[in-house]
């Protein structure tokens, strides 16, 4: 599952609405994700 970059404002507000506990604030990603957030990025500029 990928989300725009472009759409999210990182307040928060859907971190607790996830089922999978997968969504982060933007500081509190953990560093096993953090190149899971280039490929993100990279999935929308296609």
């Amino acid at each position: 599952m990928f989300s725009d970059p472009n759409d999210r404002i990182d307040c928060g507000a859907c971190v607790a609405e996830c089922p999978a506990e997968a969504i982060y604030l933007d500081d509190d990603v953990p560093k096993e994700h953090h190149e899971d957030i280039e490929r993100n990025a990279k999935f929308f500029r296609r």
